[in-house]
């Protein structure tokens, strides 16, 4: 069957995003690390936490009245290599009371979306800050554990809502560091010690009040998360917690992975390793891999040497699928003119990760042979808005790019190789992805692509779904044909389904 001689089937516009859209992080199938969607590419999260300046200032103190300082910061980390960049919001600059979201801050983080995604940067968003006593609203300090909980869902649910239609978001991190007392602490005590004047622990309670410490931090999780995912269902959700997490005697956070998990999309952790200690800092690694990604979300030659620091990367590849250290607004050839031994190790740090960020992107690149695409695929939309109940009129447009024919062999169809997945106005991925066709051909059917030859065939958008989404709003479809070695994405498209 020659492609080239078959009759075009509708004529058909390509409703395609740009091509230098941001792709969205979503966790791998293999639910050990994270691709792009909708290309399926393998990334790897590489960043920084940015979360003050040289000076000590949290970002709010100074993103208004000096934007400029974060957008030089923010080219700055594009070009040591970075991919995400941790920012840490802080609950008083985003709640001005208990139930009022402040919506200039929300305002100048949708600004900061904006910035992350011109330079290709994924935020994570880690929320409900207190690392300045000072700033904490006393009206927060006296509320009870459930309302203290409930300001907390409406924290994120105004984030989330900013947020839910942006790429530039890698994840929601629900809190830095949060801990489960064992016993009971004295009222409005919900901060833990200070470390370099900032208070990066923060307790979900005052009261154990008998409870089992981890079933306090699950519930802490789940409510948490359930109130994000009612306004973004697609965007991931973790949590950074202390390295004295697992379940083992000494001191713990009651946060133990296994038993949070479920609620979360991969695992953070803070790994500062001590030289000679390596081994220790992997082995505690290794108790935060409870089947889903894992990423060490803040690490620094702190209590090792830059060289350490390097090896433990290496190692703990086994189990981490992502690595994020600091960055605090100066770039190595100012730390070069400086005398001070903390500019000495911030260098050491930068020059370790720039120099490994080059190699993650040569590594990153496909051989010669594997660039040279041989298939391209592509979703072709005729009419949109359609009515609940209804498909649209898609087909698939396969075209060989190649200098040699592409025999593909069907045993049922041409269509047993496509996969078609279909995200509802929510984020929610409503199909099984891959298309169903008939029964098999009495023997093996060709279908012969020759150089140059495209090959269009209608599709069944809902085919896969249990049944015909009725719900009004964007739906968003993405299409894959994988043959042998040949693998060929299309872009996701859109359309509407209105109300009948």
């Amino acid at each position: 069957m020659n492609a080239c001689l078959l009759p075009t089937l509708f004529l058909l516009t390509a409703a395609q995003p740009k091509a230098d859209a941001l792709p969205w992080v979503e966790v791998a199938k293999d639910k050990k690390d994270f691709v792009l969607n909708p290309s399926a590419k393998p990334f790897v999260p590489w960043g920084f936490n940015y979360d003050h300046d040289s000076n000590g200032r949290l970002i709010e103190d100074y993103w208004d009245a000096e934007s400029k300082s974060v957008e030089t910061h923010f080219a700055q980390m594009e070009k040591l290599g970075a991919n995400v960049v941790r920012i840490h919001l802080q609950l008083s600059k985003f709640m001005r009371a208990a139930d009022k979201p402040n919506a200039e801050a929300l305002d100048r983080l949708g600004k900061l979306l904006a910035l992350a995604e011109r330079h290709r940067l994924y935020l994570d968003l880690t929320g409900l800050g207190c690392y300045h006593k000072k700033d904490v609203p006393a009206w927060y300090d006296k509320l009870s554990e459930k309302e203290r909980w409930n300001v907390q869902v409406r924290f994120w649910q105004a984030v989330a809502a900013r947020c839910a239609e942006s790429p530039a978001v890698f994840c929601y991190d629900l809190m830095n560091e949060p801990v489960v007392p064992g016993g009971k602490r004295d009222d409005g005590d919900w901060l833990g010690p200070p470390f370099a004047g900032s208070h990066f622990v923060q307790f979900i309670t005052l009261d154990q009040a008998g409870r089992p410490r981890p079933s306090i931090a699950q519930a802490w999780v789940h409510h948490l998360a359930a109130a994000i995912r009612d306004k973004d269902r697609r965007h991931l959700i973790t949590v950074g917690l202390v390295d004295w997490s697992l379940d083992r005697p000494g001191l713990t956070s009651g946060f133990v992975p296994d038993k949070i998990a479920a609620d979360l999309d991969f695992i953070s952790v803070h790994i500062y390793p001590k030289t000679g200690k390596l081994d220790d800092a992997l082995q505690t690694l290794a108790g935060f891999a409870v089947g889903k990604p894992v990423v060490i979300e803040e690490m620094f030659p702190l209590a090792c040497s830059a060289k350490e620091l390097d090896e433990f990367i290496d190692r703990s590849k086994k189990h981490a699928a992502g690595w994020i250290g600091f960055y605090w607004g100066k770039p190595p050839d100012e730390l070069r003119g400086s005398g001070t031994i903390g500019d000495a190790m911030t260098l050491a740090w930068l020059e370790l990760f720039e120099r490994r960020a080059k190699q993650m992107q040569e590594d990153s690149q496909p051989r010669k042979q594997e660039r040279e695409a041989r298939m391209t695929c592509v979703l072709l939309i005729e009419r949109t808005p359609v009515g609940a109940g209804n498909a649209p009129k898609v087909c698939l447009q396969l075209r060989n790019t190649s200098k040699e024919t592409i025999t593909v062999i069907c045993k049922c169809d041409p269509l047993e190789y496509l996969h078609i997945e279909v995200i509802d106005p929510t984020g929610k991925k409503i199909n099984d992805s891959h298309y169903l066709v008939g029964g098999p051909f009495e023997r093996p059917q060709e279908l012969g692509l020759l150089p140059g030859g495209v090959y269009r065939f209608p599709v069944n958008v809902f085919g896969t779904c249990e049944k015909a989404p009725t719900a009004p709003g964007v739906y968003k479809l993405t299409a894959s044909y994988t043959y042998k070695d040949i693998r060929a994405l299309s872009q996701t498209i859109e359309f509407t389904v209105t109300k009948k």
